[in-house]
């Protein structure tokens, strides 16, 4: 009989949560548009419902995130089950979800595991991690859609909550001369660089894991900020405060927020040069 101290634990299971949500009672393009904007969510669509997987530590943050759209979202009502699950790999699991991501001016998305597209001007290959993007999310398509047109060969650029570096790797990729990468999240720093190796990038960047919203120079030619609006406000007042002259492309704001975050651009003395939406979330250029 083999002593208890023979007997090797297995390492516990990292607890997630799930939560089904009915899709007939809650305003639903606004219910995903949250979802999606918390990149450790995990969030899976279905003929009468959307189910959120996520860890256990991150509930309380997305229901606060729910709060302001209280009315819309009729929790109450349209939660229809929420319980523990096992770590069962989510972040390899998630692989059966994931297609290329075609989208317009010539920018495509793939899945590591998907052949490149011969025609396409600008493609990104990602690897999937749930805590760190995917390039799936309206906000980062937007900036991609803006960093195509604005950006110039030769650029200086600031990727401010930089993630698993998508945003990163399509600006150098079209050309320019060096990226700092921050982000607050220490967590997404091993994926980051997984990234730019996966893409073939091996210089003209840095990553640093701290807040780019309380820099003191702003020294850039342009900034790319997929952020949320609060923090995106934070930056515009940096950036503002610290006569940087940099074209900034602010994502991570819902339409219902524009009016408040264009009042602030005037505010500081700056200008919107372009706007463009996608589903719940607006993109914007400032000068």
């Amino acid at each position: 009989m083999k002593n208890n101290s023979d007997i090797k634990s297995e390492p516990a299971k990292k607890p997630w949560k799930k939560i089904v949500f009915s899709r007939n009672v809650c305003d639903e393009e606004l219910l995903l548009a949250l979802l999606g904007a918390n990149d450790n969510v995990a969030t899976l669509e279905f003929g009468d419902r959307i189910e959120a997987i996520f860890p256990i530590e991150e509930r309380e943050r997305l229901f606060e995130s729910f709060e302001p759209f209280a009315e819309k979202l009729h929790l109450a009502g349209a939660i229809l089950s929420e319980g523990d699950i096992a770590d069962e790999n989510w972040r390899l699991n998630w692989q059966k979800y994931y297609r290329r991501i075609d989208l317009e001016n010539g920018i495509s998305i793939r899945p590591y595991w998907v052949a490149p597209k011969p025609d396409a001007e600008l493609e990104i290959a990602i690897k999937p991690g749930m805590a760190f993007g995917t390039g799936t999310h309206e906000t980062t398509q937007l900036a991609l859609l803006f960093l195509k047109k604005y950006l110039r060969r030769g650029m200086t650029v600031l990727d401010a909550g930089c993630g698993n570096g998508i945003l990163s790797i399509a600006a150098l990729k079209l050309g320019a001369a060096s990226v700092d990468c921050r982000d607050i999240d220490p967590d997404v720093e091993e994926n980051f660089h997984e990234q730019m190796t996966l893409n073939q990038i091996s210089g003209n960047f840095s990553f640093q894991v701290s807040d780019a919203t309380d820099l003191k120079s702003y020294d850039y030619d342009l900034i790319l900020s997929n952020i949320e609006r609060k923090p995106n406000l934070h930056l515009l007042q940096s950036a503002a405060e610290n006569y940087t002259h940099a074209l900034i492309i602010f994502t991570g704001i819902l339409t219902d927020e524009y009016t408040i975050f264009a009042d602030a651009v005037l505010n500081y003395g700056r200008e919107v040069v372009e706007t463009m939406t996608k589903s719940e979330w607006i993109a914007i250029v400032v000068k």
